[in-house]
């Protein structure tokens, strides 16, 4: 397995260096402007790379690439679907039809589903029986808009899928599948942080995921966590993978109940993320990733905690709905501060 994530890591540094020397050919960047706020045209290929990075395990894992043909098939047709996305920007309907998509072909020809929700309530497993199809294309549905939404700040998602993969590693050892899916996608995420996140080497992100990127990676976390918490491999109680995502699951049912009250579409583009109201409240842009990074981290810290400590499904789940409620209250307090009373943001770069 250690060939397989050190051939993905270079194979992701290698191919963003060069589709990034291309990508204007392709029209594949992103220009600043209306709540893009990054200074320059700067390019979308850091999910072409993570892709091709995910690929390599045809040739260095033969077997477990091979008797998981559909899933990488399924995550081609969203990477493909992503690219046309960055480039034309496709209607919401059709996007929202092929992710559903998505959903099916992994229920019906990769035998991936949503099946129990755990023991939630205390009386046993609550199996989902006819409705886990409608469950496992919420989840995926879902789990890609999570994603997507919060890719707006310079290493901002790349950061929390990491958390959240590092998390599923460490509950995975009984399962060598998720073990190894997870250490490969962490180490492609890891070569794209390079020139995504800022670093001393990076005053601003050299180039972004682009809704390649984020469906390939809400698509596969949420591939992960069915893994992780289905069937009779199953490693940890659905709930742990609330907590490891945490961050993404919450900003987006947020924004849907905040956009369904105004009359909007719940996939609407505006600034109402939290990562945006930090920063137009007078954060930098390093110090949110930063503060919503360890939040990630202490909500995944928690729920590794009670996963460990053998904590009932049901006061794991309570605890999450408290955790949904602060967060909520906090995100309205955020919402209703003062501009007035904070500093300007700093100059460093938002898209």
């Amino acid at each position: 397995m250690s060939i397989s994530i050190l051939v993905a890591f270079i194979s992701v540094v290698v191919a963003i260096y060069l589709l990034d020397l291309i990508a204007h050919h392709f029209d594949l960047h992103d220009e600043p402007g209306g709540r893009k706020q990054h200074h320059s045209a700067t390019s979308l290929v850091g999910g072409l790379g993570i892709a091709a990075g995910l690929l390599t395990l045809a040739f260095t894992d033969t077997a477990l690439f091979n008797d998981h043909k559909m899933l990488f098939a399924t995550m081609l047709v969203l990477m493909c679907i992503g690219v046309l996305d960055d480039i034309r920007h496709m209607d919401t309907f059709a996007r929202m039809l092929v992710q559903v998509g998505a959903a099916l072909s992994i229920f019906y020809l990769a035998d991936i589903r949503f099946l129990s929700l755990g023991n939630l309530m205390g009386i046993g497993d609550l199996g989902l029986g006819p409705l886990a199809i409608l469950f496992t294309c919420i989840a995926v549905v879902g789990g890609i808009n999570a994603v997507n939404m919060m890719d707006g700040l310079d290493g901002l998602c790349g950061s929390l899928i990491v958390i959240a993969l590092a998390g599923l590693i460490l509950v995975s050892s009984q399962n060598v599948l998720v073990l190894t899916l997870s250490s490969v996608t962490l180490a492609c995420v890891a070569g794209f942080l390079i020139y995504n996140f800022q670093l001393p080497w990076n005053p601003h992100a050299r180039v972004f995921m682009g809704d390649s990127g984020s469906y390939i990676l809400g698509f596969i976390i949420v591939v992960l966590f069915l893994l992780a918490s289905q069937g009779s491999d199953k490693v940890m109680a659905p709930v742990t993978a609330l907590w490891l995502l945490a961050i993404p699951l919450l900003d987006c049912v947020h924004l849907v109940f905040y956009r369904a009250r105004r009359g909007r579409s719940p996939l609407s583009d505006d600034r109402e993320h939290i990562h945006y109201l930090l920063t137009e409240r007078g954060f930098s842009v390093e110090k949110t990733v930063y503060f919503l990074c360890v939040a990630a981290i202490a909500s995944a810290g928690v729920g590794l905690a009670l996963h460990f400590l053998e904590v009932s499904e049901l006061v794991s789940f309570c605890l999450f709905l408290a955790f949904t409620t602060i967060y909520f209250i906090v995100v309205g307090k955020i919402r209703t501060f003062s501009l007035a009373s904070m500093a300007p943001t700093s100059g460093a770069e938002l898209k």
